[in-house]
């Protein structure tokens, strides 16, 4: 047996199925626009991504440069120390050599240096107390 259907209740089936349309057509609207704002989020990311990506070639390159940069300064620093101990070492020669030859130079002038007093008899004889008449007698 069949329910018989009257008017209002096909009048309420209408409006439950129109409710449910309209809750499916709110349902539709809101998904898309949620969807739409994430493409749009994601399309904004993706140009960050973009940027961030250039922006780290760059600094990679810059880094590259700077790298290189360095150990060519290293390079140049190192020379110009083993050119500085070089310097050093012919500074260290030239002075043992000077000092060498001031000495050899005071010893001759000290050696060379003969003064001559006069004694008792009025003759002269070294300051060393070498007496050149003694040694010829």
């Amino acid at each position: 047996m069949r329910p018989i259907m009257n008017e209002n209740h096909n009048k309420n089936l209408l409006l439950v199925h129109v409710l449910w349309a309209v809750l499916l057509l709110i349902s539709i609207i809101t998904v898309r626009s949620i969807f739409m704002d994430q493409v749009s989020d994601a399309e904004q990311n993706l140009e960050r991504l973009i940027e961030v990506s250039q922006n780290n070639n760059l600094l990679q390159e810059q880094l590259k440069k700077m790298e290189i940069e360095k150990n060519k300064l290293n390079s140049e620093l190192q020379g110009f120390d083993k050119s500085m101990n070089e310097q050093l070492m012919k500074q260290k020669k030239l002075e043992d050599s000077l000092s060498l030859k001031k000495s050899q130079a005071i010893e001759k002038t000290n050696s060379e240096v003969i003064a001559f007093k006069p004694d008792q008899n009025n003759c002269c004889y070294c300051s060393c107390g070498n007496n050149v008449f003694d040694d010829s007698l």
